[in-house]
């Protein structure tokens, strides 16, 4: 789901990965992949924005400072308001 094309199904992923507190890293590790490639395309499409949101809360679920550099990185340069407001309250709850 979380590599899926469909904005929807990554989203849905991400849901359940933050709900969940999942703590396993290659599935985390993905996540991280998807915001790195993600956050800086398409911010006009709202579940674009929402999902980029979502993994960042996931990121920040689970509780592993190994994703603070990521975290970081998007609060630094992303131009979407929303998306910088989850990662730094993700990053602030690693």
């Amino acid at each position: 789901m979380l590599q899926s094309d469909n904005l929807q199904n990554k989203r849905n992923a991400a849901k359940q990965i933050t709900r969940a507190q999942l703590s396993n890293i290659p599935v985390l590790d993905v996540v991280e992949n998807e915001l790195l490639t993600g956050y800086q395309t398409n911010l006009s499409n709202r579940l674009q924005v929402d999902t980029m949101a979502w993994f960042c809360k996931a990121l920040g679920a689970s509780g592993m400072n190994k994703y603070r550099v990521s975290l970081q990185k998007v609060i630094n340069t992303t131009s979407s308001r929303k998306i910088r407001r989850y990662c730094e309250k993700s990053l602030a709850r690693l």
